[in-house]
């Protein structure tokens, strides 16, 4: 089981994103992505550069659009492995979870919803997004 002190500081690196999300601080989303562009980066043959600078294009288009909003309701089930050092973080009941964040908007009369699952990796002794 992973330890109380570990699930808050994931809860709250996920809280930090949503609230980044909805203020539109793409500094604070690059940040808490650095890992997960790096890696993104090594598998697609790019530079980081161009893996954030994509990311951010998708972020604006997003958000610019009516009704964005993101949900993250703070329920959360943590899926560990590799003994509690990597773990999926889901939102809701074990085994019916939800994903961390849902972003939506209105596009075209309907309601689009992109999902966001988010996993961690305690790296150096603290949590950090890697996926």
């Amino acid at each position: 089981m992973l330890p109380r002190g570990d699930q808050a500081e994931i809860a709250a690196i996920a809280k930090q994103l949503r609230t980044a999300f909805t203020e539109r601080n793409y500094s604070v989303i690059n940040d808490l992505f650095r890992i997960k562009y790096a890696d993104l980066a090594k598998a697609r043959f790019a530079s980081e550069a161009d893996i954030r600078d994509e990311a951010n294009t998708k972020y604006r288009e997003m958000m610019n659009k009516t009704g964005f909003s993101v949900f993250y309701n703070g329920r959360d089930s943590y899926f560990s492995a590799a003994d509690d050092r990597a773990v999926k973080l889901g939102q809701g009941r074990i085994g019916f979870p939800e994903p961390a964040l849902i972003l939506t908007w209105r596009e075209g009369g309907r309601t689009v919803r992109w999902v966001m699952d988010l996993y961690f990796a305690k790296i150096d002794g603290k949590w950090v997004i890697i996926r």
